[in-house]
């Protein structure tokens, strides 16, 4: 826990996730039944978990969440044969477009949101292999957190969250999947288990008319304001990682160096941690 900033803000913060363990793995082929239990302490009450390997390679990377029951990669046209993407500010104009590329602020959103059921993101991997010279902090926060803050205002909120048509993906030039494509934010599968699709980028998505959706949006983006200390906050250390099931996530603006730029590997699956 000692990568969390310690301020007076993080106070309540560092109180609520006191129980969460950092797992430390020295061998990515022989994870130990004490750490696998962490693990699943972890997802079972915060729905991720942070992790520390010996420097690993992409293939290292998946072989150690395939050991984790993580199998079905979601591929994207940035990511390489294992499914890693390469999280780090280029120069490239059009893979630039995309915030996460960039070392600019990333609004709160959960990955994939913009896919199809069939290539729905239910869990990630973020690890850092050189961590920013200043910010690129990230933030974290379970879904499952927010439906009950959501449910306990109003039920006719989730209601709306939950239709099948709330929201609809416009077009995008770089892509030929996705048009037009239109989903749910909050929906319970078939396991019970709560999957969440969300951007709070609004040039992203186009949200279908209600009466309901200002008073909606301004509970979740003050929900979402990072002095609430259910919201975990971390300056991932080079080696450290987080596995989540798609929880909604942020992460500060940053600076770096041409020769000392922040990088980390990043992994999507349609399956979820257990």
């Amino acid at each position: 826990m000692n990568s969390i900033p310690i301020n007076k803000k993080d106070s309540e913060n560092l109180s609520f996730f006191q129980d969460l363990y950092n797992v430390k793995i020295p061998d990515i082929g022989n994870i130990t039944i004490k750490d696998r239990k962490k693990i699943s302490s972890n997802i079972k009450k915060y729905n991720f978990t942070l992790f520390e390997l010996n420097d690993c390679t992409n293939s290292n990377l998946l072989k150690f969440a395939n050991n984790l029951g993580l199998e079905k990669i979601i591929q994207n046209p940035y990511s390489d044969k294992n499914g890693v993407s390469n999280i780090t500010a280029i120069k490239d104009k059009r893979q630039g477009e995309y915030i996460p590329y960039t070392n600019k602020k990333l609004n709160w959103h959960t990955d994939g949101y913009y896919n199809s059921e069939k290539e729905e993101v239910r869990a990630f991997i973020l690890y850092c292999k050189n961590p920013a010279i200043h910010g690129g902090e990230n933030y974290f926060l379970d879904h499952r957190i927010l439906y009950k803050a959501l449910m306990k205002e109003s039920k006719n909120f989730i209601g709306y969250l939950t239709q099948k048509d709330v929201f609809k993906i416009p077009s995008n030039k770089n892509l030929e999947i996705n048009r037009n494509f239109s989903s749910f934010v909050f929906n319970v599968d078939k396991a019970n288990n709560l999957t969440m699709r969300y951007t709070m980028r609004e040039k992203n998505i186009e949200w279908k008319s209600s009466e309901q959706l200002p008073k909606i949006k301004k509970f979740i983006d003050n929900f979402l304001d990072l002095n609430n200390p259910l919201i975990f906050k971390i300056k991932l250390k080079k080696n450290q990682g987080i596995i989540a099931n798609n929880v909604l996530h942020a992460r500060s603006s940053y600076e770096d160096l041409e020769n000392n730029k922040r990088f980390l590997l990043r992994l999507r699956f349609g399956d979820e941690l257990k």
